[in-house]
């Protein structure tokens, strides 16, 4: 009887760290997905607290671009900041693929595949910035389509 008291706080305390780390994991998924969507709400919701309403709009990996026909500005987000940068402000675009790879964490090498996929990437440098503003698009005829629109809106 005393050995049975003994474990049994033992038992407890395991079974406790196991529904824990259950409910973490959850947790942690239904942020990812709902971070994504907020994000691209937030953006539409920016945009149309502006009076903005575009004629082309991406959203994708928590960045997003938009420019609406005959205005000079477009509206930019990433890495949580949103705003208007005028067009005649952007000095280059830099349209590139880079690969990355995405490993469930915890995994130790060889237990787990490890996949690897496309980021398509459009820098925007703008004057007064150091750093450009970095966007990922979907695919790669977004990633063309949108440099093309920004060369010829911007008249690079």
């Amino acid at each position: 009887m005393s050995d049975t008291l003994t474990n049994l706080p033992v038992i407890i305390i395991i079974i406790g760290t196991i529904g824990l780390a259950i409910y973490t994991y959850v947790v942690t998924q239904k942020r990812k997905r709902a971070g994504a969507q907020s994000s691209e709400k937030a953006f539409t919701d920016w945009m149309n607290a502006q009076g903005f309403t575009p004629t082309h709009q991406a959203c994708f990996g928590g960045t997003g671009i938009a420019i609406k026909e005959g205005e000079n500005r477009v509206a930019l987000q990433s890495r949580g900041v949103i705003q208007f940068c005028p067009l005649t402000n952007i000095t280059a675009l830099r349209a590139h693929q880079t690969t990355a790879s995405a490993r469930p964490l915890g995994a130790a090498p060889g237990v787990v595949e490890v996949r690897q996929f496309q980021l398509y990437n459009l820098d925007i440098s703008i004057n007064k910035l150091a750093d450009p503003v970095k966007i990922l698009l979907e695919n790669e005829a977004d990633l063309q389509q949108w440099e093309q629109r920004l060369k010829a809106a911007a008249n690079i």
